[in-house]
């Protein structure tokens, strides 16, 4: 699991934290934090090209978050599958909160060695993406903990010399989120799967609703 390094006197951590390689400096911009991503809901879309009736969808993939979000999903509406590639998502909201948030990151009541739990929410969307015009919300709940170091010593590197860890920093783990999405795409499907011009029944009925629950796992 990623662990995000955040300063004693934060009081929540925002998406922006998510940058560098997560150890180290919180501003530097080149770490991802992944997630294992499942989801499962319904649409209404056409079914063998005959009518329109409500469908199951499901998807599993990968949400990378940085300073913006891509999420690679194998989606399957039916029995059609096919591979969504959403990019340049909007990371709205990324924090870790609760009752002892105080008292992990504030110099005076944070004890070293001790590891304290949070709660956590994210909410992250795509809109109008390329592919199918998908636009996507989803919404999440989770826990994390943070861990408080305990200053020691350790004897003797590579070169003898002894390395100090410093006591006191506060260490931000995210562990699973559970929570909704809504969105909508346009419906392209023919006899072997997505085709590349949109079948249209009706000139109202190209676009899909989707609606569902999803849960993210962070790896």
């Amino acid at each position: 699991m990623k662990k995000l390094m955040i300063a004693a006197a934060v009081a929540a951590m925002t998406a922006g934290a998510f940058a560098g390689n997560c150890t180290e400096d919180p501003e530097d911009v080149d770490c991802a934090l992944e997630m294992t991503v499942k989801f499962s809901g319904k649409t209404a879309t056409e079914k063998n090209l005959e009518y329109k009736t409500v469908q199951k969808i499901s998807g599993k993939g990968t949400l990378v978050i940085a300073d913006y979000a891509t999420e690679v999903l194998e989606v399957k509406v039916g029995k059609n599958k096919t591979k969504w590639v959403l990019d340049d998502g909007d990371v709205y909201k990324l924090t870790v909160f609760g009752k002892n948030l105080e008292k992990a990151t504030d110099e005076n009541t944070m004890k070293p060695g001790k590891s304290y739990k949070v709660e956590s929410d994210l909410g992250v969307s795509f809109e109008d993406q390329d592919d199918y015009a998908i636009s996507l919300n989803q919404v999440a709940f989770g826990s994390a903990t943070i861990k408080v170091s305990k200053e020691k010593t350790i004897k003797g590197g590579a070169c003898g010399e002894d390395t100090v860890i410093d006591g006191c920093i506060p260490t931000v783990t995210l562990k699973k989120f559970s929570g909704w999405f809504t969105g909508k795409f346009e419906t392209c499907l023919d006899e072997v799967g997505y085709a590349d011009d949109c079948v249209e029944f009706d000139a109202d009925e190209v676009t899909a609703l989707i609606g569902g629950t999803w849960s993210a796992k962070v790896k």
